[in-house]
């Protein structure tokens, strides 16, 4: 890829270690997301009283998530030179980039919900083009990480800012539209 030529391959491994870490945890919210999916379709625009009860339980349920996979990450970072074979001038910056995940998982597992009741409402339009937003601003950083010689430490702040900015935008999109 054009980023391994900026980056070290050690830096593009610890960002994908991160980002590896964050996917698996999110497996353990994929029921409740799967859920509300289901519960959102069932009842539709119809019975919003019911959505907005069902969306708190969920949000609890994946703030518990955010804040298993904030407390798994943190000990991960604290321990990265023990558990991985890192270079110790990559320590730092490992750590950076763990604490980091750990730091938003308990903010954008809950506001994930939001992204669930659009699907389950079958309201596609706001999600896919947030996902193409994202890809076209994934693809900026990139950019510039290449050509100002930037850390791969912009990548991970980008995309963690950008993933609780996405849902934060989706859950004003849904308070504006059923209140």
């Amino acid at each position: 890829p054009l980023l391994l030529d900026k980056v070290s391959a050690a830096e593009f491994g610890l960002y994908t270690l991160g980002a590896a870490f964050v996917g698996y945890f999110s497996l353990l919210s994929l029921p409740a997301r799967s859920a509300t999916v289901k519960f959102v379709a069932e009842y539709g625009e119809d019975d919003i009283g019911k959505i907005r009860e069902f969306a708190s339980s969920t949000m609890l349920v994946n703030f518990g998530v955010g804040i298993l996979m904030a407390f798994i990450l943190a000990t991960i970072a604290h321990y990265c030179q023990e558990l991985f074979v890192i270079e110790d001038e990559f320590v730092a910056k490992a750590k950076l980039i763990l604490y980091a995940y750990a730091c938003v998982s308990p903010i954008s597992q809950p506001l994930s919900v939001y992204g669930s009741i659009l699907l389950g409402l079958q309201d596609y339009r706001p999600t896919s083009v947030l996902d193409v937003v994202g890809a076209l601003v994934r693809a900026l950083t990139i950019l510039l990480i290449f050509f100002l010689d930037g850390s791969i430490l912009w990548l991970v702040f980008q995309e963690l800012f950008f993933e609780v900015g996405r849902n934060i935008f989706l859950g004003i999109l849904l308070s504006r539209r059923y209140n």
